[in-house]
């Protein structure tokens, strides 16, 4: 049987919520009965593309800024380990 960390572990249970979490947003949304009782109405195909438009950029830019910190962060430890040795 497979070792499971402790952060693998809660990994999975936050992957677990946010997924349980975004399934009752679809149906309160797409229920027509849950709907009339949150007062929302479903989004168009139109409005999917106007939230993708905004949230594009911003995800590219944070997976940019990651993308730099990771790099940092590496070149960091190697000039650590150059100077042990």
């Amino acid at each position: 049987m497979k070792h499971v960390s402790k952060k693998e572990s809660q990994n999975e249970e936050d992957l677990k919520k946010k997924l349980r979490s975004l399934g009752l947003h679809f149906v309160i949304m797409y229920v027509p009965v849950l709907a009339t009782i949150f007062s929302i109405v479903p989004l168009t195909l139109n409005d999917w593309l106007l939230v993708l438009a905004f949230s594009f950029p911003v995800i590219i830019v944070d997976e940019a800024l990651k993308l730099v910190g990771r790099v940092r962060e590496r070149a960091a430890f190697h000039r650590r380990m150059e100077k042990e040795e």
